[in-house]
């Protein structure tokens, strides 16, 4: 327990450190945001230290989000195409959010979360058939959402990205006999190593915010999650170095170009985050602790919306 909360610890800090170095010498919080000057907007915000995650001025935040979710083990291929129901998502978001000029019409989006959901068939409306699969998974976790966007009077559109560390719990619905056709008894034992218990993960998402008044955002996005079999602490924290490395690089480099032409900030920050996020799921898809090696994760890659009230 306790290696798995020194790991805990310095996941957070590696994606944390980056996003300080960016951090803007300003603090002003942007007064559309329900306030006519920044100075009683500070004097509302909450300075938010939580789980490690670094101080900034930040308001309340309610997410709520629906999406459908497509199971699978890379060398299984899509549980659905053996049986398995895919999966209705419901999440809830608790967190603390902060949106800050950057420059004249470009806004820095700031989220750090708590969130707890469900992924399950018995939320996708389908006919009942005995062979079908069925699954139920609970999770929550925290992370951070990060992103530049571009502001227009009292409405914005935010592309972000985020990322997150997760605890899963899946409980599989099988047949009576145990047999799943087209898996074999290899397939199965490797399938029960994620039924019924606690298993750590981590999740990426990218997607776009429109905030149509300061109180009420719609937001859509596409979240890819990894749930490990075991955790293997030295591989993994390895994992998470390289990644970490790969942010912050990121970082630097989209710090430059908001610096010189920040028009195009907000959309290149999001296309290279998220294809770095994307690139590093499809490596751990085959190696957890990739570049180590390791064994398949379980992966639920879900498309999802929602609306976000902030306070």
């Amino acid at each position: 327990m306790l290696k798995r909360l020194l790991l805990t610890s310095l996941f957070l800090l590696a994606f944390i450190l980056p996003l300080k170095a960016q951090e803007k010498d300003s603090t002003d919080i942007w007064d559309d945001w329900g306030n006519e000057d920044n100075t009683e907007c500070s004097h509302h915000s909450h300075d938010f230290n939580f789980m490690g995650f670094h101080n900034f001025n930040g308001k309340p935040t309610i997410e709520a989000t629906y999406g459908n979710s497509d199971i699978g083990i890379k060398s299984f291929g899509k549980l659905s195409n053996k049986g398995f129901l895919n999966a209705g998502s419901a999440e809830l978001k608790l967190s603390y959010s902060s949106l800050n000029d950057y420059d004249e019409n470009i806004v820095e989006y700031k989220n750090r979360f708590f969130f707890v959901s469900n992924n399950s068939t018995d939320l996708v409306k389908k006919k009942d058939n005995s062979q079908d699969i069925k699954s139920d998974l609970w999770r929550f976790g925290f992370g951070i959402q990060n992103g530049y966007g571009y502001k227009m009077g009292r409405s914005a559109v935010i592309p972000y990205t985020s990322n997150s560390i997760v605890w899963s719990r899946v409980e599989w619905n099988t047949p009576e006999d145990g047999l799943i056709p087209g898996l074999s008894e290899e397939d199965l034992n490797r399938l029960d190593l994620f039924n019924n218990a606690f298993r750590f993960g981590t999740m990426s998402e990218g997607g776009v915010k429109l905030q149509i008044v300061p109180l009420f955002t719609i937001n859509a996005g596409y979240e890819r999650a990894a749930i490990f079999p075991r955790y293997l602490v030295w591989k993994q924290l390895g994992s998470f170095v390289i990644e970490a490395a790969a942010l912050g690089a990121l970082d630097t480099f989209v710090d430059e170009i908001m610096d010189s032409s920040p028009a195009a900030g907000p959309v290149v920050n999001f296309l290279l985050k998220n294809g770095l996020s994307y690139a590093i799921y499809e490596l751990r898809r085959e190696k957890m602790s990739w570049p180590f090696k390791s064994a398949e994760p379980l992966t639920y890659d879900t498309w999802k919306i929602g609306m976000t009230f902030t306070f």
